[in-house]
């Protein structure tokens, strides 16, 4: 698709349903559970309203804004090496309030440099969890 692949966006959207602070049944109804209620002729649970207060943290913020950089240039055609190499940077923080947040991120922006096969997808999932700091990161 013009936006990327529907596996890609669901887990971006998931992250970020959770880090707003929806429950498992909120984003289960926001993926699919709606409509198979209208469908089965169930009565439809109400929506989940508001989530919790973002959390923000101005590193995880110039990391994504970076990598939002460097995304706009590969998706271009260009190179995202000058901004690739400053999210790189910007992720290089260990320990702090996030600080497995910021490893796997760091992780993951290595493998997108030293690999342009998926190298849009690998700085997706970066700026997704740079974004969600409070939803879990896979070990590494």
């Amino acid at each position: 698709t013009p936006y990327g692949r529907p596996e890609m966006l669901s887990i971006v959207t998931m992250r970020a349903a959770v880090q707003a602070g929806l429950d498992a049944g909120a984003v289960a109804a926001g993926f699919g559970g709606t409509i198979r209620q209208v469908i089965s002729g169930e009565e439809r649970t109400p929506g989940p309203g508001w989530g919790a207060e973002p959390d923000v943290d101005a590193g995880l913020l110039r990391v994504a804004g970076y990598l939002q950089s460097a995304i706009a240039a590969a998706l271009a055609g260009n190179d995202p090496g000058d901004s690739l190499e400053l999210a790189m940077r910007a992720a290089d923080r260990s320990g702090g309030e996030h600080g497995d947040v910021h490893a796997a991120i760091a992780a993951t922006l290595e493998a997108a440099a030293s690999s342009p096969r998926g190298r849009i997808s690998l700085m997706l999932c970066a700026t997704s969890a740079a974004l969600t700091p409070d939803v879990a990161v896979p070990s590494l």
